[in-house]
């Protein structure tokens, strides 16, 4: 297996639809106060800090149940890329929700590999969930969609920015 994925400064997110909550019930938000923990479902603790919205698409049911993080590289080897589909495929089929950031290298292959086998996966994206980013990931990002769920502290439209990765990573 090989990873064929590069990075692309000049991948951009995709401005796909804007969503308002109240209007579109695939949408579900949970309130959270700034700067504190707050128990979710099946006891994940979510921190938000400057920001009391989390924006959900997809199933949150899958939160539900054991989650595993994956992350890595955005530049894996081959052996890096085999092991990590390796992995996921494994998680995916004992039943848990694989969850990682959406970028292009590791992430990528979590969640491709975690939908192959059959599995759930959760997106915990730097931009809104209205948007893919990276712009490449943009058919994977509607798959999980579908099949899992895509997380975002941020408001729909909003457009990424160095920030939010750092932000991105307190969900």
């Amino acid at each position: 297996m090989r990873a064929d994925e590069t990075t692309n400064p000049d991948d951009k997110p995709a401005n796909k639809r804007a969503k308002d909550p109240a209007e579109d019930p695939a949408i579900n938000t949970a309130i959270a106060p700034a700067t504190t923990w707050r128990a979710m479902p099946d006891g994940l603790l979510l921190r938000t800090p400057g920001r009391r919205t989390l924006w959900i698409d997809g199933d949150p049911e899958r939160l539900q149940g054991p989650r595993i993080a994956v992350i890595g590289s955005r530049t894996p080897s081959e052996p890096q890329v085999a092991l990590a589909a390796a992995l996921c495929a494994a998680i995916s089929q004992a039943g848990a929700l694989v969850c990682s950031g959406g970028a292009l290298g590791i992430d990528g292959v979590a969640h491709r590999n975690a939908l192959i086998a059959g599995g759930a996966t959760a997106v915990v994206s730097p931009v809104a969930i209205d948007r893919s980013y990276p712009l490449r990931h943009a058919r994977l990002f509607e798959e999980v969609r579908e099949r899992g769920v895509v997380i975002s502290p941020f408001a729909p439209d909003t457009a990424a920015q160095r920030s939010h990765f750092r932000v991105r990573n307190t969900v």
